[in-house]
């Protein structure tokens, strides 16, 4: 991904567009604006700690909280090695983080794509 996607990316993330109007935006995926786009990125981050950590899901944490704990589990060691429990069934780690990947990639795009 390019520094700049990434960068706008992150910054939809972590502090969301510059005005409400950006937020209501229509984006690629039909039934979800801008704001539905983000939600779903950070609670499926927020879902994936947990699957990875094994912790509870914490009633309130930022995105970076999330990503950090993930990054942690993933340095730790056995996270990746074991097959782990997702809203999809029982996986493999790796194709945990795989769709976690993909998610991100995908809807990055999404909130990318928006004119403005």
């Amino acid at each position: 991904m390019s520094q700049s996607r990434h960068s706008d990316t992150h910054r939809y993330a972590t502090s969301g567009p510059p005005d409400e109007r950006q937020w209501a935006a229509p984006t690629p995926c039909d039934e979800w604006d801008v704001r539905a786009v983000v939600d779903h990125l950070l609670d499926l981050q927020r879902n994936f700690r947990v699957t990875m950590t094994g912790e509870a899901k914490p009633a309130d944490s930022t995105f970076r909280d999330d990503v950090a704990e993930l990054v942690d589990a993933i340095e730790a060691g056995g996270a990746l090695e074991r097959t782990v429990t997702t809203r999809l069934g029982r996986i493999p780690g790796p194709a945990a983080l795989n769709i976690l990947i993909m998610e991100h990639l995908a809807h990055g795009w999404d909130v990318r794509s928006l004119p403005g």
